[in-house]
């Protein structure tokens, strides 16, 4: 049964489809893990629609590039669905959602899932942000649904998009366990790097994010990420 992960919030723009599409890459292309990604942000469909334009890419030019992951549409509304169609096919499902709470489906999808990640940059905006989503993941009992969906209840946050050496990184670092305390989420030690390539429009949903520079630049945050999962 595969494991069900969401890397979600509430902030539309926080870079989760850019992300999703990272952490596959990097399952699919150093690992032997089956990876199936579920794009329900039926507004966009931004992951598949790049996918359809890479495989025309590849196709025009001739160039062959095997192990990348699988891609499937979906109306927010219908994940559960898809989710009991395809759990038995592949060892980890993620599920690309809208950022808007509101929409049909999304905030239920939020119960279906063994494995939440939380993402944020170390803005007040998207700080608030995410105090905001906690909240409302706990008034809705979401935790409780969970596990009485049977599914494994981890939660956890971490920072993207941010420069290596900055200041604020530093400090929200050096307090990292004490944020976490606070909002009662862990929060992981390592962070995705801002890069023009990474969060630009060059994202590839078949390629690993080892050509923006330092192939080592962001191991210890997809070490972290699976040492999570294996737990």
């Amino acid at each position: 049964m595969a494991k069900r992960i969401i890397i979600g919030g509430q902030k539309g723009g926080a870079g989760k489809s850019t992300i999703t599409c990272f952490i596959a890459n990097f399952i699919s292309n150093n690992t032997d893990l089956s990876v199936l990604v579920i794009d329900a942000d039926d507004t966009q469909e931004s992951i598949y629609n790049r996918r359809k334009k890479e495989i025309n890419a590849l196709k025009t030019s001739g160039e062959e590039i095997e192990g990348y992951y699988d891609i499937i549409p979906s109306l927010s509304k219908d994940i559960e669905g898809r989710l009991k169609q395809y759990e038995n096919s592949y060892d980890i499902i993620f599920i690309d959602l809208p950022g808007n709470l509101k929409q049909e489906g999304v905030l239920p999808a939020y119960a279906l899932v063994d494995y939440l990640f939380l993402t944020f940059n170390l803005n007040d905006i998207e700080l608030d942000s995410f105090k905001i989503f906690m909240q409302l993941y706990e008034q809705v009992n979401m935790s409780e649904e969970r596990i009485n969906k049977g599914r494994k209840n981890e939660i956890h946050g971490f920072v993207s998009r941010i420069g290596i050496n900055t200041a604020r990184k530093r400090d929200f670092f050096n307090n990292r366990e004490e944020f976490s305390k606070a909002i009662n989420v862990p929060i992981m030690k390592n962070f995705i790097p801002y890069s023009e390539v990474t969060f630009g429009h060059r994202y590839s949903t078949i390629e690993d994010f080892n050509f923006d520079g330092d192939p080592k630049r962001y191991f210890n945050f997809y070490q972290e990420f699976m040492e999570i999962l294996k737990k």
